[in-house]
Order: C-alpha cells, then structure tokens, then sequence
C-alpha cells in the first residue's frame, strides 16, 4: 500500500497540527462527547405505582422527545432491596437512578414521581435552558403555592430557588459526581441535600412558565400521627402488589395493546403487532 501522509499523521503519531485535510477531516469525524450525546436524558421512575393518567403522559412525553432526535429512555426504578417497604426508600431509589444514569453516559437524569402529569413537550422546554438542575413550577393541587422555597409567582421566567420538590426535575448527572450529594445523605423531605449541592456551588432552577399538574397533593408523614403513618404504610403496601396502572386515559384509545396503553405497539384484530 502507497504511504499517505495524512493517514501516518492521523493514525500514528496523533499530532493535531491539522496541516494537511486529512488531519482536518479526520477532526470533524471524530467529535466525542464525555457522555453518549448531547441532550441524552435517563428518564427514571419513582416506582410504578402509577394514579390513573400518570403511565401514558410520561411515555408520551418520552417518545415525544426522542422524536426530536434526542436520546431519551424511560426505566422504573425499584427498591435495591426486595425487603424494604415500597415508597419508604425513596431516596435510594432516586440515588440508584442518578448511579443507572451515570453508567449509561447520559448527559441529563430526570426523576420523576408516579403523580406527575406533564405535557409532552415539558421535557424539551427545560433542556432547553442547559441548566445543572431544572424543574417546572409544581403548585399543590387546589394550591396556588409552589412547592419549593421561596415560593416563587408563576409565569415570571427563570427564577433561582433555595429547594425545590424533586418529583420532576431534571439534572446534569456531572452534578452528582460532586462528593458526598444523594439523596440518601440528605434523607428525603429535607434540603439538606440541596445544601450539599450549594457547597458546590450548584442551586436548582424553576421554570415558572412551565407548570407540571400533579395527581394529588404531597404526603406529608411528618403531620401524622403514629397511627395514621402506619395506615398509610399499609396502604401504600397493598397498592404496591395490585396490578399498576397503565390504562389510557381514553378507554376507546387505539394505541391499546392487552389492556395496556402502548402507543409504540399497534395491534391488529388477528393478534399481530407492528412497531411504529
């Protein structure tokens, strides 16, 4: 094989001089980035116990965005261990999607709760705005104020926070390469979590002109009595082992595929299926 200078530049000594085209070609093609691309977003949710309407918005909203030519994947996230009252754990389950998220290269981790009702170009509008840490203005339902400190007006721009609720909020996963930030650190319902992020000079976002709806209002444990924190234990025990929530929310919807709401799937009366 004849030499060619160019590739002996390129591919054996690697000096970037980029005196020849080859060596400028070679650049162009090799553009990398520290994770799998930009706007690549791990979609991580809390559990499946899903309220009715909560399975297809957030599926919408994924499939939505990864129409737009972003990498976007959903995944539930579990309890790490089998023993642990389901919902008790949520901030190691919030930890081992920040840890999936990392693993996987992507750029962004968004963790989302099984209450939330985003419209499915809520996603895209808070990448849009390149932030380490995002989320929309979420308000108590029947409550005008947000939930987070301070509370902030809607539909004033974007406006910095001292906490937010994470139930929708999406992160540059490098955030968490910071030392000593999870959730599990900070324990769920407390910001000292979102103090460890300040020390780094990291502060969560609101968009306030971008409200998320929720299902229902946040529970807050530390307002009940010992009986009624049980009874809800209880409750949220049976849930957890009854059949989780993925109806459509129209029952005569056509991207229904054995009773479950797949928009990605079309079945045909014979029983065949087509990906779409």
């Amino acid at each position: 094989m004849a030499f060619n200078p160019d590739l002996a530049t390129a591919d054996i000594w690697k000096i970037q001089s980029l005196t020849t085209q080859g060596e400028v070609n070679r650049q162009k093609a090799q553009v990398s980035w520290p994770h799998s691309q930009p706007g690549s977003t791990y979609v991580a949710v809390i559990g499946a116990m899903y309220d009715p309407g909560v399975w297809e918005k957030l599926v919408n909203m994924t499939m939505y965005t990864t129409q737009q030519g972003l990498k976007c994947w959903m995944e539930e996230i579990w309890p790490a261990r089998a023993s642990v009252i389901p919902m008790v754990d949520v901030a190691g389950m919030r930890d081992l999607a920040v840890r999936r998220a990392l693993d996987g290269g992507f750029e962004f981790v968004l963790l989302v709760d099984s209450d939330t009702l985003p419209e499915m170009d809520l996603l895209l509008k808070l990448l849009a705005h390149e932030a380490p840490i995002v989320a929309p203005f979420i308000a108590e339902p029947g409550v005008s104020r947000m939930l987070g400190d301070p509370p902030l007006q809607l539909n004033t721009g974007l406006q910095r926070a001292r906490w937010i609720c994470a139930s929708f909020t999406l992160f540059r996963t490098s955030v968490f390469n910071c030392p000593g930030v999870s959730f599990k650190a900070g324990d769920i319902g407390d910001d000292l979590f979102w103090r460890n992020l300040w020390h780094f000079g990291h502060r969560p976002y609101v968009d306030t002109n971008e409200s998320l709806k929720l299902t229902r209002g946040p529970g807050r444990p530390g307002a009940l009595k010992w009986k009624q924190r049980w009874e809800r234990l209880e409750k949220m025990y049976n849930r957890s082992t009854e059949k989780h929530d993925r109806m459509p929310i129209d029952p005569n919807s056509p991207h229904i595929h054995e009773g479950v709401y797949a928009p990605f799937i079309i079945g045909s009366q014979n029983g065949s299926s087509n990906k779409v």
